[in-house]
C-alpha cells in the first residue's frame, strides 16, 4: 500500500490503529479494516478481551469490581484499573454493612452516621438521653461519646451505716458496720439489751435485733436473793 505518499508493507497494522491494516487486495491507498475478532487494547484498562470489530478496537468484557458488600457502590477507576468500593448510606465496619444511625452494640452514645464516617462509629451529640444498664444512675445522657447519668441518692441518717445502691436492682443498702440498727437507732456491738441483758448485739449473728449470748456467760436478773 501507498498510504500519505509512503510504502506500507501487505497487512501491516496502522500504527495510530491497530485494527485497521494495509490490505492491498481491498484498498492500496488506504488501511482497511482488520479481520473482526483480531485481538486488540482500547487503551482502557477497565474493559478486558477487548477485540477488533469494523475497524474500531471494541472494548471487552467490563472488569468485575463487585465486592458483594450491599452497601458500597462498586466501580472501576479508568486511569488505572483499580476498583473503587465507595460506601453509601452506612458504615462498613469488618465487612459488615451499619444502617445509618444504629448505635454500637456496646455503647448506645456511639452511633453510625455517614456524613461523619463510613468507617467507624462516631459520638452521639452531647445531651443525647441513653440507658448506662445501671439502675443506680439517673437522667442518662450522652457525654464525650459514652453514657453516664448521675448517681442515686443512697442516704439514710444513721452513721454506723454504709451506704450504697445495687446497680442489678438499683434498691439502696444500708449495712450496719461493726454495730445494730435496731428501731431505727445504732447500737455498738456488744451492747447489752436494756431490759434483758442475756442478749446483745451481736453483728456476726444478726446486724438488726439483739441475740442471746453464750450459755455461760454471767448475766444479772436483779433478784438479789439468787446467786
Amino acid at each position: 500500500c501507498i498510504i500519505a505518499s509512503a510504502c506500507v508493507a501487505g497487512y501491516s497494522l496502522n500504527p495510530d490503529n491497530p485494527c485497521e491494516t494495509c490490505r492491498p487486495e481491498i484498498d492500496t491507498a488506504a488501511y482497511s479494516p482488520a479481520a473482526d475478532g483480531l485481538p486488540c487494547e482500547d487503551s482502557n484498562p477497565c474493559t478486558l478481551q477487548d477485540t477488533c470489530a469494523l475497524g474500531v478496537c471494541a472494548g471487552g468484557n467490563e472488569r468485575d469490581c463487585n465486592d458483594g458488600i450491599g452497601c458500597t457502590q462498586d466501580s472501576c477507576i479508568p486511569e488505572s484499573g483499580s476498583c473503587a468500593h465507595e460506601v453509601v448510606g452506612a458504615c462498613l465496619l469488618g465487612n459488615t454493612c451499619i444502617p445509618s444511625g444504629a448505635s454500637a452494640p456496646l455503647n448506645p452514645c456511639q452511633i453510625c452516621n455517614p456524613e461523619l464516617s463510613t468507617t467507624e462509629y462516631t459520638s452521639e451529640a452531647d445531651g443525647t438521653p441513653c440507658t448506662d444498664d445501671s439502675l443506680c444512675t439517673e437522667n442518662d445522657q450522652c457525654t464525650g461519646g459514652e453514657c453516664a447519668g448521675t448517681e442515686k441518692e443512697c442516704s439514710d441518717p444513721l452513721d454506723c451505716t454504709a451506704d450504697s445502691c445495687q446497680p442489678q436492682t438499683g434498691l439502696c443498702n444500708f449495712i450496719p458496720q461493726d454495730a445494730c440498727v435496731i428501731g431505727g437507732v445504732c447500737v455498738a456491738a456488744g451492747t447489752g439489751h436494756p431490759e434483758n441483758n442475756c442478749l446483745q448485739c451481736q453483728p456476726p449473728l444478726s446486724k438488726f435485733s439483739y441475740t442471746g449470748i453464750s450459755a455461760a456467760a454471767d448475766c444479772d436478773d436483779g433478784d438479789a436473793t439468787v446467786f
